[in-house]
């Protein structure tokens, strides 16, 4: 990963490994449903989405459906240390369930 990448991720890099948690728990991802599930505006989830496929988590959006998911989820921290990231992985998760339950 370059490390114009990584200056862009900047502050949004713990969101970034939610946002990758989260769309690898499926094959595709829509950008409506990924900003539903991540709780985020629209311009955030482009930013999330364009970020994941950069990072080639994702694939190039296919129009109305959506975007591909390259990555699998048991993958995932092997592809983001490969990446120059540090897998929050556990942490994000957790904060996703706990935002998961606080919407029950």
């Amino acid at each position: 990963m370059t490390q114009h990448l990584l200056a862009e991720i900047g502050h949004d890099h713990r969101l970034l490994i939610e946002a990758a948690n989260v769309v690898t728990a499926s094959r595709r991802v829509s950008k409506e449903s990924f900003r539903r599930k991540m709780r985020v505006g629209f311009v955030k989830a482009g930013r999330l989405l364009d970020l994941l496929e950069q990072c080639a988590i994702v694939g190039p959006c296919q129009g109305s459906s959506g975007w591909e998911v390259l990555v699998k989820a048991e993958d995932l921290d092997a592809h983001l240390e490969k990446s120059g990231l540090t897998p929050l992985v556990g942490r994000a998760h957790a904060a996703h369930e706990t935002r998961k339950a606080s919407t029950s």
